[in-house]
C-alpha cells in the first residue's frame, strides 16, 4: 500500500474510527501494564512496604522528621533504651526488619560512640540534641569477625537520640543538616 492508497483509506469515516480503536487499544495496555508492573514493584525500596517483625526485648517508637524545608514525615522504628538494648542494637540481624531504623535514648546527652562488631549490614547513624536537631551523621562499615579493636563512629557534640538505618538511608527519611527529630509519643503509622 502506498501513501496515496492509505490516505483514501483515512479519509473514509471508517478509517478514522480504525485509527481512534487502535489508539485506544493501545494507551489501555500500556496503563495497564504501568498498573501491573510498576505499582507492584517500586524501583525504590523505601517506598516498598513491608511487614514489621519486632525484635524481642524492643519496643518500637513514631518518630517524625522535619527536613530542612520544613516537610515532615513520620516513621516508625525499633527502640534501644536501656543500656542493654543500647549494647545489643542491630548485632546479628540481616535486615531492620521492616522498620525505618533503630533509634538510640539517652535520659541525657551523651558523648559515646557507636562500633559495628557482630553487626552484619552497612548501616549510617545520625546523631540528633536533646531537642531533636540534627547533630551529624556517619557511615558505618560491618567490623569482620576477626578485628579486635571496630572502629568508633562518634558524633560532632553530645547527642540524646541516634538513629542507626541502612547505608545511604538517611536521605529518604529527610535526615541530613538542618533536619530534626520528634518523638510524639503516638502510635507508628
Amino acid at each position: 500500500m502506498n501513501l496515496d492508497e492509505l490516505r483514501e483509506r483515512l479519509d473514509t469515516p471508517q478509517g478514522w474510527d480504525r485509527v481512534r480503536k487502535g489508539a485506544w487499544i493501545v494507551l489501555s495496555v500500556a496503563f495497564l501494564a504501568f498498573v501491573v508492573r510498576g505499582g507492584s514493584s517500586p524501583a525504590d525500596p523505601f517506598l516498598e512496604v513491608q511487614e514489621r517483625r519486632p525484635l524481642e526485648g524492643f519496643e518500637e517508637v513514631a518518630f517524625t522528621v522535619t527536613d530542612p524545608r520544613g516537610a515532615m514525615a513520620r516513621w516508625c522504628a525499633m527502640l534501644a533504651e536501656t543500656e542493654e538494648q543500647r549494647a545489643r542494637g542491630l548485632m546479628q540481624q540481616t535486615d531492620l526488619r521492616g522498620y525505618d531504623g533503630m533509634l538510640f535514648a539517652y535520659d541525657e546527652p551523651v558523648d559515646g560512640a557507636f562500633y559495628m562488631k557482630d553487626t552484619i549490614i552497612p548501616l549510617a547513624v545520625a546523631f540528633f540534641a536533646a531537642d531533636g536537631t540534627f547533630i551529624s551523621a556517619e557511615g558505618m562499615d560491618p567490623c569482620p569477625p576477626d578485628v579486635l579493636d571496630c572502629p568508633l563512629y562518634r558524633s560532632a557534640a553530645p547527642f540524646q537520640y541516634a538513629l542507626e538505618v541502612p547505608r545511604g538511608g538517611l536521605g529518604a527519611l529527610g535526615i541530613g543538616p538542618g533536619s530534626s527529630i520528634d518523638l510524639p509519643g503516638t502510635p507508628c503509622p
